[in-house]
């Protein structure tokens, strides 16, 4: 999908002219189809990439008594 131009229309729907909106959100939709690509498939969120664990702080050492 052409991510350039999808966002190109995504922005054209806060035009204050209804037939502009309604005819950007249109061409989205179709952009969206001809890739077979979900409204969700569009929106899903990337799971945060998880960091590897922090080692345990070392345990104080018993002194010998």
């Amino acid at each position: 999908m052409d991510r350039g131009r999808q966002i190109k229309l995504l922005n054209m729907t806060e035009s204050a002219h209804d037939g502009e909106s309604l005819n950007a959100i249109r061409a989205s939709n179709a952009l969206m189809r001809q890739s077979k690509v979900t409204w969700t498939d569009l929106i899903a969120v990337a799971p945060a990439r998880r960091l590897a664990p922090e080692p345990p702080p070392p345990r104080p050492s018993k002194a010998a008594g």
